[in-house]
């Protein structure tokens, strides 16, 4: 096992704790399939690669909390959000600020203006996934494809878990006294698990249309639907000092996994109900990946090759950065198919950039006391949020053409492009 662990100096447990490299290994085969599948190529179910991210980061919380717990006998919830914050956050305002003056510049039309401003608005504030539900619709249908910002449902799905998850874990702990406080706690998750996975499959018959109101909670980018994701990767840091397996054992289980998750992205699509029944071939994938790595072997070690690492460091950036870049190339240049390839792979350069000045500077900066904390969150809210603000006052109260506010709507009803807003104006212009 010793292997597949490397010393991280700015890893979220510890000023000097460790992390296993296989799992970033498998982060970069999650962002690689994630973007080539966005990219247009031959991977249908590349968008799984998500789900993979899901069940790895419910590993590594509990893990971390675990750790935490046993090491100082508490867990300090206000410095988990911290840290939660710094990793995730900077780097997402600095993506949500680019992207939205990019939309403005790009965007003819105030409609996909105003959606990226909300998205970003969303994503800020860790909803981009109920925003995304009731502005943008399916995650596979065609308005979902021209939002830039589509892909921070997941962030905010992942940041929800965050809010929620240590509470859970500390109603188990409460039960000190008991013998098998962490029984108590797999039980715990492994009954929400349950009841997430039920309303997966429910939703994923279709019975959420009913209510168009209400039908999100049970939808694609419900967290709802997704926590048992989390949870399997929890269950399985839960049972890691129970897990006895040998090298044969550890290949079996990893070579299995492999093959199951090569299964998900061939046959997975977006015709697939998701998440649903199927979602369990790529959290199965993943979850029999993360045991057999407790033991090294071949494929444990293929996963921590140092390229496979790095793809896995940055994996969180090119997940930020690729999905803009390839939404504007091709709103551009539509139709050219070689198009979104070649800004996936230019969407590395910010992304790689983005890891080293602003992922790992905030990281690594000690924001325990207060006044440091706040120094990070107030410009990381404040400079996307005015940003977006911005953009969506600016289309509601300036761009309009309006010789009397109160009626803009009766004067001109539609979106403003500007091919139907020039004809607005020669419709209503008066001669000199």
């Amino acid at each position: 096992m010793a292997q597949n662990i490397v010393i991280d100096a700015h890893s979220e447990a510890s000023p000097a704790s460790w992390r296993r490299a296989d799992i970033q290994g498998l982060r970069a085969i999650a962002v690689i399939a994630v973007i080539a599948y966005h990219a247009g190529l031959p991977i249908p179910g590349g968008f799984i690669g998500v789900d993979i991210f899901f069940v790895i980061s419910g590993f590594v919380i509990t893990e971390m909390l675990f750790r935490e717990k046993i090491a100082t006998g508490t867990i300090k919830l206000r410095s988990f959000y911290i840290r939660r914050f710094r990793r995730l956050m900077p780097a997402l305002a600095l993506l949500v600020s680019v992207t939205v003056i990019a939309g403005w510049l790009i965007y003819t039309s105030q409609s996909a203006q105003d959606l990226t401003a909300q998205t970003g608005l969303g994503a800020m504030f860790f909803g981009a996934n109920v925003v995304i539900a009731m502005t943008t619709g399916n995650y596979f249908d065609a308005p979902a494809e021209a939002n830039p910002l589509l892909h921070t449902w997941s962030l905010s799905v992942e940041e929800q878990f965050y809010f929620v998850f240590p509470a859970i874990l500390l109603i188990g702990w409460a039960f000190r006294k008991a013998r098998s406080t962490r029984l108590i706690i797999f039980v715990l998750i492994l009954v929400i698990s349950v009841a997430s996975f039920a309303l997966a499959i429910f939703g994923s018959t279709g019975a959420e249309q009913a209510s168009e109101n209400t039908s999100w909670l049970l939808g694609f980018y419900s967290p709802f639907t997704r926590v048992w994701e989390f949870g399997v990767g929890a269950l399985i840091a839960l049972a890691v000092p129970l897990i006895k397996s040998s090298k044969s054992t550890a290949i079996f289980l990893s070579a299995t996994g492999l093959i199951a998750g090569i299964i998900g992205f061939a046959l997975i699509s977006d015709q697939t109900p998701f998440p649903g029944v199927w979602t369990l071939i790529p959290v199965t994938a993943t979850a029999l990946l993360l045991v057999g790595g407790l033991h090294a072997n071949i494929f444990s070690r293929t996963l921590s090759a140092r390229p496979m690492v790095s793809l896995g460091d940055w994996s969180y950036s090119l997940y930020l950065w690729h999905w803009p870049f390839i939404v504007f190339a091709i709103y551009i240049w539509p139709s050219v198919w070689y198009v979104p390839i070649i800004a996936a792979l230019l969407s590395f350069a910010p992304a790689v950039a983005s890891y080293y000045l602003v992922e790992q500077r905030f990281k690594a900066k000690d924001s325990s006391r207060q006044k440091g904390a706040l120094r990070i969150i107030v410009p990381t809210w404040v400079i996307p949020g005015f940003l977006a603000s911005a953009l969506i006052l600016s289309g509601t109260f300036l761009w309009i053409p309006n010789p009397g506010r109160a009626s803009t709507d009766q004067l001109y009803a539609g979106e403003i492009g500007f091919a139907s807003l020039e004809s607005t104006l020669l419709e209503y212009r008066n001669a000199c």
